[in-house]
C-alpha cells in the first residue's frame, strides 16, 4: 500500500509539473503615438478572481502626464483553459535587463477600470492598473485558443530584455 501512495505522490508531482508549461507568447515594444491610442483589435483580459484587491487605475492621460514609460505588448493564446495570478505591486510580473541582469516590475498594466457618473452608475474604460495594487488572491483567467493581449508599462525596457510571468509565461522582448 505505501508503494501504491508512492507512485500516486509522484504521477500527481509529475503531471502538476507538465500541467504548468509556460504559453507560447510573442513579445514587442509597444510604441503607440500616446497611451491614450488603444487599438480596438487588442483583447485584454476581463475574466478573473478576486479575494481582498484594492486597485488604483489611471486614464491614459494621467499616465501621459506621470513621465516617458516604454510600453510591452505580449500576445499568446493556450490549447488548454489557462490563468495566472498577479501579486501585489505586480512582484510575478517582472523583465530581466539583457544587460546586468536588473529585475524590474511594471509602473502599469492596461487594465479595465471603473469609475462612477454624477448619478452613481458605474462605467467600466480601458486605462492603466499601477503597481498601488494589493492583493491576498487575484486570478487571471483565459479561455482556449483564443488570443489574448498584455501590455505592461515600465521605466526602461528594450529589445532582447526578458519577460517572466510566474510560470506562465517567459519571453524575450523582440522587433
Amino acid at each position: 500500500m505505501k508503494k501504491f501512495g508512492i507512485i500516486l505522490i509522484l504521477l500527481s508531482i509529475s503531471f502538476l509539473a507538465s500541467s504548468q508549461t509556460k504559453t507560447e507568447a510573442k513579445c514587442s515594444l509597444w510604441k503607440p503615438k500616446t497611451f491614450c491610442d488603444i487599438s480596438d483589435t487588442l483583447n485584454v483580459p476581463s475574466a478573473l478572481q478576486c479575494i481582498h484587491c484594492t486597485w488604483s487605475t489611471l486614464k491614459c492621460e494621467k499616465i501621459e502626464k506621470k513621465g516617458n514609460f516604454i510600453g510591452v505588448h505580449i500576445r499568446f493564446s493556450s490549447k488548454t483553459d489557462s490563468t495566472f495570478s498577479l501579486e501585489s505591486k505586480f512582484k510575478n510580473i517582472t523583465l530581466i535587463k539583457k544587460v546586468g541582469e536588473k529585475k524590474i516590475h511594471p509602473y502599469a498594466i492596461l487594465w479595465y477600470g471603473q469609475e462612477f457618473d454624477k448619478d452613481e452608475h458605474m462605467i467600466w474604460y480601458l486605462g492603466y492598473m499601477i503597481k498601488k495594487f494589493r492583493a491576498k488572491e487575484y486570478i487571471v483567467k483565459f479561455k482556449p485558443n483564443k488570443p489574448y493581449d498584455l501590455i505592461f508599462l515600465f521605466r526602461k525596457a528594450a529589445q532582447g530584455d526578458k519577460i517572466v510571468i510566474d510560470n506562465f509565461i517567459e519571453t524575450e522582448i523582440k522587433n
